[in-house]
């Protein structure tokens, strides 16, 4: 800032009208690039330890937990059942709801938008202990720290009674411990059978207008705007649920802030219940703003659910708007006898868009189906996948 008055004071004393306005704007970006630097360098500081005792907290009373429905598998090697949860922790007071009120109404935004809005500012504390107890029909053991955006990622072991277990997906509540004014928290674990088929669908784009190409766009359909789905995919993927009792997993890099609203959007426009993947990094991480490889946790969580399920046979749905296309080849390259098809949504009708986006999938070595419409899949594509992997059917 002395700088900058400096500058203006040589430039006014020299009648320099052209150099004033220059060198003011580079030393303003500089000033800026400093700043950004120093933010980067506070990202890239390492987590909590989760050993470190001494740093670990207690749900407060005006903490709340947000779990994210989850899966869980039984281990091949030791038949032991496992699961993962997510979440994150955020605070909720007086003073931030009115904050929140008097800013959706002064720039009249919607009641979706509105709750989107609540979900994406909200404060999130770090270093507070979530611990899973109590599971509908039995016991399980899980622990884990919030990170310094308050998310968390808690695995463990289950013992229940095995009579809830079917050949179909079945759903069971899981509850946290005590807060410390004795509240619980609970959320949905998915069991999963060993053998089967599942999906794992992209949401912006696959299945939710997004315009991720566009960033403007984007930007007004996530925040101001009510979620819009993409016109029968709703019902290509209840037809594929009711056929063969299939498990979906959303997956997604949008900041894991949103699943509120996401899992809301699922729910209201009629897709299958499922797990969601998220980007766990927050939207305010520079790693996210500026789209950093780095900052896309979607191969990652799409081979563990290879790794956790290695008899399930999978069906890759996602669109070309991003790295989706690229993705999927190579996972279908690392797990070929686990991809059963790949299925693409063309987001753009320009030609050389079309031509990269079928050299990319003439690498892959399952088969590749390209739609622009949901009409465009048949909805008996899936039929050889499920007599060669013994599906159980309904009805």
């Amino acid at each position: 800032y002395s700088q900058q008055i400096t500058c203006r004071r040589w430039c006014e004393t020299k009648h320099h009208k052209t150099q004033h306005s220059s060198i003011l704007s580079f030393f303003s970006l500089r000033t800026r690039f400093q700043a950004l630097r120093k933010r980067i360098r506070s990202f890239r500081r390492k987590e909590p330890s989760i050993d470190v005792a001494r740093h670990q907290i207690t749900i407060r009373p005006h903490e709340h937990i947000r779990i994210f429905p989850g899966i869980a598998w039984q281990d091949s090697n030791h038949g032991k059942w496992l699961f993962e949860l997510e979440g994150f922790v955020f605070i909720v007071r007086k003073r931030d709801l009115l904050r929140q009120s008097l800013m959706c109404s002064r720039w009249n935004l919607c009641s979706h938008a509105s709750l989107t809005w609540f979900w994406m500012f909200l404060k999130t504390p770090r270093n507070r202990q979530i611990s899973i107890e109590t599971v509908e029909g039995g016991k399980c053991t899980g622990t884990a720290v919030s990170t310094r955006k308050g998310f968390f990622e808690i695995t463990g072991t289950l013992e229940f009674d095995t009579n809830v277990l079917s050949e179909k997906l079945t759903v069971i509540t899981v509850t946290t411990s005590p807060s410390l004014d004795n509240r619980t928290f609970q959320g949905q674990l998915f069991l999963i059978p060993p053998v089967g088929l599942s999906v794992v669908s992209d949401i912006d784009d696959t299945i939710k207008r997004t315009e991720m190409r566009h960033k403007r766009q984007m930007i007004r359909n996530t925040l101001t705007k009510e979620f819009e789905s993409v016109p029968g995919m709703s019902d290509l993927y209840q037809f594929w649920n009711s056929r063969y009792n299939m498990s979906f997993h959303y997956v997604s890099t949008s900041p894991f802030q949103l699943q509120p609203q996401l899992e809301d959007f699922v729910r209201s426009h009629g897709f299958p219940a499922g797990t969601f993947h998220l980007n766990s990094i927050g939207w305010k991480d520079p790693r996210f703003i500026f789209q950093s490889k780095k900052a896309n946790r979607k191969p990652q969580q799409i081979e563990k659910l290879f790794t956790s399920f290695p008899q399930r046979k999978f069906v890759l749905i996602g669109d070309s708007g991003q790295r989706d296309p690229l993705t999927y080849t190579q996972i279908a390259h690392k797990f070929p006898t686990q991809v059963a098809y790949i299925l693409i949504r063309c987001v753009s009708e320009s030609p050389r868009h079309v031509r990269k986006l079928q050299k990319i999938c003439q690498t892959s070595a399952a088969p590749v189906h390209i739609f622009r419409k949901a009409e465009d899949i048949p909805k008996d594509i899936l039929e050889l996948v499920s007599v060669s992997s013994e599906v159980p059917r309904s009805g």
